[in-house]
């Protein structure tokens, strides 16, 4: 089963406006984006002893038609009582994430203009080629098919 890019947006809204995501989630902070329609949250990075966030798209896959989680890490660092974030996209700080083997994760994205500014840039993906077999590909459930795979795809960030 596959999503239509609306099937998505309807999904995504009503998620994002349930406050269901929110239950389980540490979120620091989270918009719906609506062109493109995607949901940024932030949420702390409790990983590390260097503080800073997590940032999370879910955003849709055109080729794949399946949702797409995005991921970006953010160091924060003071120096004479200013604190300053930068990106932290190394394979040791990701690995520091604790993201689950079965989701095939590569700094290969990169968000355009098409995005709001603060969402360009490079991104990690979690690969969505395996959604189906992980998160199941029963018709009769297309309507919750995103609360399914928020429940998968980001369970590792409430550990």
């Amino acid at each position: 089963m596959t999503l239509e890019y609306e099937q998505f947006v309807q999904q995504l809204t009503r998620l994002a406006e349930s406050r269901e995501l929110y239950k389980n989630l540490p979120l620091l902070r989270h918009d719906l984006v609506h062109s493109p329609c995607c949901l940024h949250l932030t949420v702390p990075n409790s990983t590390r002893n260097t503080g800073g966030h997590i940032e999370l798209l879910i955003a849709f896959s055109r080729v794949y038609r399946e949702p797409l989680l995005l991921i970006r890490v953010w160091a924060t660092t003071a120096l004479d009582g200013i604190e300053t974030s930068q990106l932290a996209h190394s394979a040791e700080t990701m690995a520091t994430l604790c993201i689950p083997s079965y989701l095939t994760l590569g700094l290969d994205t990169i968000l355009d203009a098409q995005y709001p500014h603060a969402l360009q840039g490079a991104w990690y993906s979690v690969h969505p080629c395996d959604t189906r077999d992980i998160v199941g590909d029963d018709v009769t459930v297309r309507d919750t098919y995103l609360d399914r795979w928020v429940s998968v795809f980001l369970l590792w960030v409430c550990r």
